[in-house]
């Protein structure tokens, strides 16, 4: 988990960042809509950054391995077993394999 929260969160950090400096920037525009904008932009993705640093992690690490078990129904043609693509002898199966898989 401290690996995963250590590269993945420079990546949320630096995208964040960004694009307050980006919503920052247009308070030097001067017309008061963008002002408003701009503040409203920056506190919105500090705080969803925030989030994304402490919260989920800290989310994840209680749920464990249960963050997967809960079963929707309108889901459920994706959460068939299917064969790996490249033939190999195990099974791979659950929704995310799947989705990705195509």
């Amino acid at each position: 988990m401290a690996w995963t929260v250590a590269t993945a969160g420079e990546a949320i950090l630096f995208s964040g960042l960004t694009v307050m400096i980006g919503f920052l920037g247009l308070l030097f525009i001067g017309i008061p809509i963008m002002t408003s904008y701009a503040i409203g932009g920056a506190v919105v993705v500090g705080i969803s950054v925030m989030g994304a640093l402490t919260l989920l992690p800290a989310l994840l690490g209680a749920l464990g391995l249960r963050v997967n078990s809960l079963r929707l129904p309108w889901i459920g043609r994706w959460m068939v077993p299917t064969a790996s693509k490249q033939g190999a002898a195990e099974e791979q199966t659950g929704f995310w394999h799947a989705l990705a898989m195509g």
